[in-house]
């Protein structure tokens, strides 16, 4: 769950009241989640180059996931 929270983050550019939303979460519950995220990531809401880290990250498992489903 906590990797589709930032995901979600991520798709809302760090607008975390419409993430929330879209979570179905309290806005508590969703900065509660970002702290814990943070504490594992790194500050990636307020530096740009772990920012960057992170999507780069979300990529490579967005490219994986695709070769995981093609046929070989």
């Amino acid at each position: 769950e906590m990797f589709h929270t930032l995901e979600t983050l991520i798709e809302h550019n760090m607008n975390m009241a419409e993430a929330a939303r879209h979570l179905h979460y309290h806005y508590n519950t969703l900065r509660y989640r970002l702290a814990k995220l943070e504490r594992l990531l790194g500050p990636f809401s307020t530096s740009t180059p772990v920012a960057i880290q992170v999507g780069v990250a979300l990529q490579i498992n967005e490219m994986q996931k695709i070769l995981a489903t093609r046929p070989t």
